[in-house]
């Protein structure tokens, strides 16, 4: 009966996209090719925004780098309300670009092949990385010294404070299944370092920018406490192509997105849709750590792409 359910579920939603798609005309039989491409977006709606993305912005963009590719094609945004449905489209044929994050960009890549051309940055940085943190003076100083410790970690679901870190640990010979089995999770990154300073840890795994962030109400957190490992740094956002488009094309894609936001409204509009300060060029081996991670956890990506 579940089974069944969620087939029902999966049918209806992907129904309800294809006769969105059928509208606007964009299922395979009616595309015109080069003279229009779609990017998708996931983008949650709300009442006040049933569309999801912000429509002034969206046009910017889609102008600003229509303008830059300068052939004349035109680039329609398409929110998608699920990664799965942009998954799906990219493979079909009814995406060409999607703006996504790095979870489904590693989905659409191992399913059909999309592939990746940009990831964002963020405060200058094009990754976000997690540290493992303990006490600066009586804690262990190396992730030798951490085996058979307890490590505290945020929340389960968090990709920094426990996904990441607890993947790196157990590659790096730290954790064992077993270990992975009895974390301990204090709710939020902060709490966790607190109970390090407190010293009912020996140390816990946040994110890098956490223990900046104790400090402005701890002040002397950050001469208490020490990193002594960190994780290699995660892409974030993502901007893809779907397999199958030609490379000349593709490369003109390239020039004419790093154009359309390095400056002017194509910028502002790009901040306003993702929220980062602009793109860097990416490749598939930047995704190395997200799939590593998926393995040694053996979790699943389409399902982590939904998050």
């Amino acid at each position: 009966m579940l089974r069944k359910c969620q087939f029902t579920k999966l049918t209806i939603a992907f129904l309800g996209l294809s006769v969105l798609m059928l509208g606007m005309g964009l299922t395979a039989g009616c595309r015109k090719g080069p003279d229009r491409l779609v990017l998708g977006i996931v983008a949650p709606s709300s009442p006040a925004n049933p569309g999801g993305l912000p429509r002034e912005q969206s046009e910017e963009l889609s102008q600003a780098i229509a303008d830059a590719l300068a052939t004349g094609t035109r680039i329609e945004v398409f929110p998608f309300s699920t990664a799965a449905e942009l998954i799906r489209a990219l493979g079909a044929g009814h995406a060409d670009i999607a703006i996504c994050s790095a979870y489904t960009y590693v989905a659409t890549h191992d399913a059909s092949g999309a592939q990746v051309l940009f990831k964002t940055i963020i405060r200058g940085r094009d990754g976000t990385w997690s540290d493992i943190v303990a006490l600066a003076t009586g804690g262990p100083r190396s992730l030798e010294q951490l085996k058979g410790k307890t490590i505290g970690f945020s929340d389960p679901a968090s990709p920094w404070g426990y996904l990441f870190p607890a993947a790196y640990l157990a590659e790096n010979g730290v954790l064992t299944p077993e270990d992975l089995g009895r974390a301990v999770f204090l709710g939020d990154e902060q709490a966790a370092l607190r109970a390090v300073l407190e010293g009912r840890l020996v140390a816990t795994a946040c994110s890098g920018e956490a223990l900046a962030l104790l400090t402005q109400s701890v002040p002397d957190a950050g001469a208490l406490l020490a990193v002594i490992a960190s994780t290699p740094p995660v892409p974030g956002t993502t901007v893809v192509v779907r397999a199958g488009l030609d490379s000349d094309l593709v490369d003109k894609i390239k020039l004419a997105i790093a154009t359309a936001v390095s400056g002017g409204d194509g910028r502002k509009a790009w901040r306003a849709i993702t929220g980062t300060d602009g793109v860097v060029e990416a490749t598939d081996s930047d995704y190395e750590v997200i799939r590593k991670m998926v393995a040694t956890l053996g979790l699943d990506i389409a399902v982590l792409a939904e998050q």
